[in-house]
């Protein structure tokens, strides 16, 4: 008998062969949690790929109690993304996602419901995964708004505010770029901007420090700068309203954000000469 990890808080583990489903435990017994307690079931329910972030395909199905889930078939990003596909070494990296999401909704970070994680070991040891999470209607994440040039300063304000709520309650995402920043609604505030793809996301017991925090919104900056061409989320010139509203009405944040600017436009300098680069 395999040995899988055990289930974050509030789920369920239903083990079967080579196959665990880690389900939300209100949703056990529901006949649209139990269709997706195999691996064919996941497989089925993913034909219709609708696209999305992050990686992998994912599809919109009709859920329980009238909700509708997105479900995601798990893949590998990186430089080894083309040598591992969809495998993973073993199912604690899949169980952590999950963990990290009903973590952070603990924490009051806005991120999608998660529903479900099934997880399926092959003949090798390597496994694969595929994730089910409550679909945000109406869900548009920001680089889709900043690529369309339908971002406003609005937007970005609620956008910043979440990322400052994220950092104040603790939680670091190692990918904070714009495609895993969801925006919720034509005017949004920041509780209708969520946090999605939470691989590899760490929590520690308090707020997060001032260098962590930095280092994310320069990655912000750049992922910008990757998908449009300049670093300014409104355009040539708005490159300082990443931080300004971020620090919001902290003035000592503000200041100290500004003083390491010179730092971070260096930085963004020299990742755009790798870019060129490669």
């Amino acid at each position: 008998m395999r040995s899988w990890p055990a289930p974050p808080s509030g789920f369920s583990l239903r083990a079967a062969g080579r196959t665990a489903l880690y389900v939300d435990a209100a949703l056990e017994a529901d006949p649209a949690a139990l269709r997706l307690g195999s691996w064919d079931g996941w497989r089925a329910a993913s034909q219709a790929v609708s696209g999305g972030s992050g990686r992998g395909g994912t599809a919109v199905i009709e859920g329980a109690r009238g909700a509708r889930w997105r479900i995601k078939l798990m893949r590998r990003g990186g430089r080894l993304a083309s040598l591992w596909k969809d495998r993973y070494p073993s199912a604690s990296r899949l169980v952590a996602i999950l963990a990290a999401s009903v973590e952070a909704r603990a924490r009051g970070i806005p991120t999608p419901r998660p529903i479900a994680l099934a997880v399926e070991a092959g003949p090798s040891g390597l496994v694969r995964g595929a994730m089910a999470f409550e679909e945000v209607e109406g869900g548009e994440d920001l680089a889709r708004r900043v690529i369309g040039r339908a971002l406003t300063r609005d937007d970005l304000a609620a956008v910043m505010r979440a990322v400052r709520r994220m950092h104040d309650g603790g939680m670091l995402h190692p990918d904070l770029n714009l495609g895993n920043l969801l925006l919720r609604g034509a005017r949004p505030d920041a509780s209708d901007v969520l946090v999605i793809d939470l691989d590899r996301a760490r929590f520690v017991s308090g707020p997060v420090a001032f260098g962590p925090r930095q280092a994310a919104i320069r990655r912000m900056e750049r992922s910008c700068a990757k998908l449009t061409g300049v670093a300014g989320p409104l355009g040539p010139g708005t490159e300082d309203l990443w931080y300004s509203l971020y620090a919001g009405g902290d003035e000592a944040l503000a200041r100290r954000l500004a003083r390491h600017r010179t730092a971070g436009r260096l930085s963004l300098a020299l990742h755009r000469a790798g870019w060129r680069r490669s």
